[in-house]
């Protein structure tokens, strides 16, 4: 289980010990699904709000450009909408457009107020009904505040970095390429299908996310229990804007009565 996931499950964990009882009750529902919130707050079976839950150093949110040649583009792909914030910096990446343009998969820092950058990652968070972030320093030092708070607890950043799109399950017809380049390469194999996804089994010790070329596409193995999934990367490479996060502050005793007081 990658580290967030096991964060994610701690505050949910700690949020009922401290604050949970027969009415109210806390409930991660992000897993692995940006476009949902970490945690929901329900109360007499009614949610209240929601609740993000962010590593210390973390990653908080990102968006997609298209470069059309001349400038680039807020992707129609993106999961996200564009707000008065994203015009902001795509202005001023269009501004320097040569200078982005030129870069690789090296990331390359967005020089705009921080202040701006907070402002995005809010009207983020508070889109998906995000109304308070739970962090930590330890697994036993955690801090609730209001998003509203967000850049007085942490240090913000935004990044500029081309990087592929994504990826995706491997269909049938590509398993007989995998079992040949795994082989060629490694040891005996096989491969099994279980509904979209496809499984590879090994006596063969393979390292986490070890990649394969293969005719076409890139083959990637995510180490699931004694078995590989086979993932197939994509070839699109995009622009993303990326924001990341740096916790700067301990609890501010204020902010944990202001979330008593709306969890009551």
């Amino acid at each position: 289980m990658k580290n967030w996931r096991l964060f994610e499950d701690s505050c949910v964990e700690y949020l009922n010990r401290t604050y949970g009882n027969y009415t109210t009750k806390f409930v991660g529902t992000g897993k692995s699904n940006s476009t949902n919130s970490d945690i929901r707050v329900i109360k007499d079976d009614e949610t209240l709000f929601n609740i993000e839950a962010k590593m210390a150093n973390s990653q908080s949110g990102q968006f997609v450009l298209i470069d059309d040649g001349n400038k680039f583009i807020f992707s129609d792909r993106n999961k996200s909408q564009a707000n008065k914030f994203t015009k902001i910096i795509l202005h001023y990446i269009n501004t320097y457009y040569n200078t982005f343009k030129s870069v690789s998969s090296k990331s390359i820092p967005i020089d705009l107020d921080t202040s701006i950058f907070a402002e995005w990652i809010k009207d983020y968070y508070k889109s998906k009904d995000v109304s308070f972030i739970i962090t930590s320093h330890s697994d036993e030092d955690f801090i609730v505040f209001p998003i509203e708070k967000l850049e007085i607890y942490f240090d913000i950043l935004a990044n500029f970095r081309i990087k592929t799109s994504g990826s995706s399950d491997v269909p049938y017809k590509y398993h007989s390429e995998v079992k040949e380049l795994f082989e060629q390469n490694f040891s005996e194999c096989s491969i099994v299908s279980e509904e979209k996804k496809s499984y590879l089994t090994t006596n063969y010790h393979l390292p986490n996310k070890t990649k394969l070329i293969g005719k076409k596409y890139r083959f990637q193995f995510n180490k699931d229990g004694n078995r590989y999934l086979i993932r197939k990367l994509s070839n699109t490479r995009n622009a993303n804007v990326i924001f990341s996060i740096s916790l700067k502050l301990n609890q501010n005793s204020d902010d944990i009565l202001l979330f008593k007081k709306e969890i009551e």
